[in-house]
């Protein structure tokens, strides 16, 4: 036999070449057999994301007009707050897209460019799916219905989808309260206030 070359691991145990290549493979299974859980712990999914904004910003949009129809695009898109670091989304958003990618791509079409029903259907798939996979579709749908319906991103304040004009912006007195408010309250029963 051979003397194999070998390399020294943590707590100087030795490990030959064919001990590092069977541990190799056998994440290269897992990460084909698609372990999510494997997959987003080692950070297993390509870089397109990451590298090209406007392919992420149509994923986005396409995203959160499919979770939330009739939602904004553009600078106060609300799927905005997958990508947002102020969210713990945000270490996942580029498997998500990943896997929305590879969704969609089995239905001929990258997801922007799917119908509405495709879309929804590549979503219903991913929150079906079982496991991480789950947790993180579901997250998603939830953050990013909850970005749209506090309008998160628009800097008026306002959000169209729950018929928020936003904060007072000329409104008159007279059109937001009533004009004697006083006479709502309860009379006084007492010179305290106090009922006895």
């Amino acid at each position: 036999m051979r003397n194999e070359p070998t390399s020294t691991g943590g707590h100087g145990r030795v490990f030959t070449r064919r001990e590092i290549l069977r541990g190799l493979g056998a994440l290269g299974l897992l990460h084909l057999s698609g372990c999510a859980t494997l997959e987003l712990g080692l950070g297993l999914h390509s870089d397109r994301f990451e590298e090209d904004a406007d392919l992420t910003r149509s994923y986005l949009e396409a995203f959160a007009a499919t979770v939330v129809p009739g939602c904004p695009g553009g600078a106060t898109c609300p799927g905005q707050a997958l990508v947002d670091p102020d969210f713990p989304l945000a270490d996942h958003a580029p498997w998500l897209l990943d896997d929305l990618r590879e969704r969609s791509r089995a239905r001929g079409a990258e997801f922007p460019g799917l119908s509405p029903e495709d879309r929804q259907a590549v979503v219903a798939e991913g929150v079906g799916a079982s496991g991480v996979t789950s947790r993180v579709y579901t997250g998603a749908v939830f953050l990013t219905q909850i970005a749209a319906f506090s309008a998160l991103y628009d800097e008026s304040g306002a959000a169209p989808l729950i018929d928020f004009p936003g904060p007072n912006r000329g409104y008159r007195r007279s059109e937001i309260t009533y004009p004697e408010p006083e006479e709502f309250l309860g009379r006084e029963r007492s010179a305290t206030g106090n009922p006895w």
